[in-house]
């Protein structure tokens, strides 16, 4: 279950460099055991914030966006999504690099109160960017093919990833070349099976100063303080709703929301929902889900986004929070009993 190999061999096996580069045979550093220890186990914290709403909902938030693109979390079709459908009718701008929090200092005119994103459930974001290494478009590329045939199966990738971290090899700049706001994409770097890095990744992204360069232990007060700051977060799991949530903070009163964002009409919100983007970047999703997935297993999964477990559940928080308010100001029920239902189990 944890793996085909020790950590040094299971970095070397994939191509991938611990430590910025200092290779994964050197001896723990104790200070590094002790975080991974830290991090095998659940946290108390719940989340940093009351669930009261934070600011003024219906603030302008300004001439421009900063669109927080976590790798698979839905960003590309969210963004899709309220481009069309908000952003540029109201003459407002986007700008969504996949990248970091703190890059919307580099950006003009942007701000916290600028930034939008989405959470995602963290055991079905692992798994997610395992598959999306395997089975994208961009993993057919036949360049691409001699590094693809290295990826374990998911259950040993997991595994090897809570060895990798054991032994210290997890953290350092695995893109030291890169010092922009491009795009780095993972299989030009120099991580583990050229593919993501799955500990804790939201909570890094809500944190870093470069894409791919990563902490010992990821600063989790400062990732909830900066998703509480943002000026949007939804939550993947509530695609549709977030999308309605967008809208009604972002459009003047006088425009009325679409009539698929009103749950109380099945129909329309079906219709609604055939409307909203799906980007699936070509991958196979005809595997088992993670739910499928012993629970042994799912608590090594949990073990790699302990931090981001308590950030998804303060950004459930926080939407459901803005819904309930937006709800009783708009007049109109975006979200059902059964989905909310769902969202909290």
């Amino acid at each position: 279950m944890l793996g085909r190999s020790v950590p040094a061999q299971a970095v070397a096996e994939a191509g991938g460099q611990g430590r910025g580069g200092e290779g994964a045979a050197a001896a723990a550093p104790a200070a590094c055991e002790a975080g991974a220890a830290r991090a095998a186990s659940p946290r108390g914290e719940s989340g940093g914030a009351p669930p009261a709403v934070p600011r003024d909902l219906f603030a302008d938030p300004g001439p421009f966006l900063f669109y927080l693109k976590t790798p698979k979390t839905g960003g590309e079709s969210f963004s899709k999504d309220i481009w069309l459908k908000a952003v540029h009718p109201l003459g407002k701008e986007l700008v969504r690099p996949e990248g970091c929090y703190s890059w919307h200092r580099n950006f003009s005119n942007c701000t916290p109160g600028s930034v939008v994103t989405l959470a995602r459930n963290p055991r079905e974001h692992v798994m997610s960017q395992y598959w999306h290494c395997k089975s994208s478009k961009m993993a057919q590329k036949p360049h691409l093919k001699d590094i693809i045939s290295r990826l374990p199966s998911f259950e040993e990738w997991v595994g090897n990833w809570t060895l990798i971290r054991a032994n210290c090899s997890h953290y350092g700049d695995f893109a030291p070349g890169n010092h922009g706001f491009a795009h780095v994409s993972h299989f030009g770097t120099n991580t583990p099976y050229k593919c993501y890095n799955p500990i804790n990744m939201q909570s890094h992204r809500f944190t870093c100063r470069k894409s791919f360069e990563f902490p010992d232990r990821v600063n989790l007060s400062l990732a909830l303080h900066n998703m509480w700051a943002a000026w949007f977060v939804g939550v993947l799991e509530l695609y549709q709703e977030s999308v309605c949530l967008f809208l009604a903070r972002i459009l003047n009163f006088t425009t009325p929301l679409p009539a698929g964002c009103n749950a109380s009409d099945e129909a329309a919100w079906h219709k609604f929902t055939g409307k909203l983007s799906h980007d699936t970047h070509g991958v196979n999703h005809s595997h088992r889900t993670i739910h499928e997935e012993p629970e042994d297993f799912l608590r090594a999964v949990d073990s790699l986004v302990a931090e981001d477990l308590v950030l998804y559940s303060a950004a459930k928080r926080r939407l459901l929070a803005e819904l309930d308010e937006v709800e009783r100001v708009r007049g109109v029920k975006i979200l059902s009993e059964s989905r909310r239902q769902l969202l909290l189990e």
